[in-house]
C-alpha cells in the first residue's frame, strides 16, 4: 500500500506538562516509613516498602509498589502484589487481647486519561492493495474547504491528564484461636472509595481550541 499523508496536529498543546498529584491524601501529619518481608518457604519471597500512620482504632497506609523486590520462581509480581497488601494490613495493627474492630485506609492512585486527536488529511491520489477481506476504508471523511472536497481521517491517543486519590477501607477484625491459643488479626470486609476527583478539563486543546475533558480514573 502506498501513501502519502500530509499531517497536521491541532492539538497545540500535546506536549504540555501535566500536573500531577503531589500527595494523596494531602495532610494528616507525618508517616513512618518501612519495609515488609513475606516468606513462604521454599525460598519464595517478596519484599517492598510502605509509610504508615495512626493508632488505635484508625491506621493509614501506603505502598510503593515501585520498590517491590520479587524473589521468587514461581509467584508473579501481580500476585504478590494481592498477597503483600492483605498480609501487610492486618500485620499492620497491633494484636489485641480482645475482640476489636478497626480500620486501615489504603491509599493508592489512579490515572485520569484525556484522548487526543489528531486530524490527517489523505491524499486521494494513493494506491491501495488490500488483502482479500480488507477493507479499502480508513474511517475518512471529507470536509469542504473554500468549495474544494478534502479527505481527512482522525488519529487518536489517550494520554494521562492527572492522578486521582483512591483509597481502600479494610475493616480488621481479632479473635482467639482455639487451636493455637492466640489471638489474631483478620480482614472482615473491604470497601473503596474516591478521596478527590481529577480536574474536570485538561490542558490539552481540540482542534477548535476548546479544552479536552479529563476523565476520572476508576478507584477499583
Amino acid at each position: 500500500m502506498k501513501i502519502q499523508l500530509i499531517i497536521f496536529i491541532c492539538l497545540i498543546s500535546m506536549f504540555f506538562s501535566i500536573n500531577l498529584l503531589a500527595q494523596c491524601p494531602s495532610g494528616g501529619g507525618p508517616w513512618s516509613s518501612g519495609t515488609f518481608t513475606k516468606d513462604i518457604g521454599w525460598g519464595e519471597s517478596a519484599s517492598v516498602d510502605y509509610e504508615h500512620r495512626g493508632s488505635g482504632g484508625s491506621y493509614d497506609l501506603k505502598i510503593d509498589w515501585s520498590t517491590l523486590s520479587n524473589n521468587s520462581q514461581f509467584i508473579r509480581d501481580a500476585a504478590w502484589k494481592k498477597i503483600l497488601e492483605q498480609e501487610l494490613v492486618t500485620s499492620l495493627l497491633p494484636v489485641v487481647q480482645e475482640p476489636s474492630t478497626r480500620t486501615v485506609n489504603l491509599y493508592y492512585e489512579t490515572e485520569c486519561k484525556a484522548t487526543l486527536v489528531a486530524k490527517v488529511e489523505v491524499d486521494k491520489s494513493y494506491e491501495t492493495c488490500c488483502p482479500e477481506g480488507i477493507s479499502e476504508s480508513f474511517g475518512e471523511y471529507i470536509e469542504n474547504i473554500n468549495g474544494v472536497d478534502h479527505f481527512f481521517v482522525n488519529v487518536t491517543k489517550s494520554i494521562t491528564c492527572g492522578m486521582k486519590c483512591c483509597k481502600r477501607v479494610y475493616t480488621v477484625k481479632s479473635a482467639y484461636d482455639i487451636i493455637e491459643e492466640i489471638w489474631y488479626n483478620y480482614i472482615d470486609g473491604v470497601e473503596t472509595f474516591a478521596v478527590n476527583s481529577c480536574d474536570p478539563t485538561s490542558e490539552y486543546l481540540d482542534c477548535d481550541g476548546n479544552p479536552i475533558p479529563c476523565i476520572d480514573g476508576s478507584c477499583d
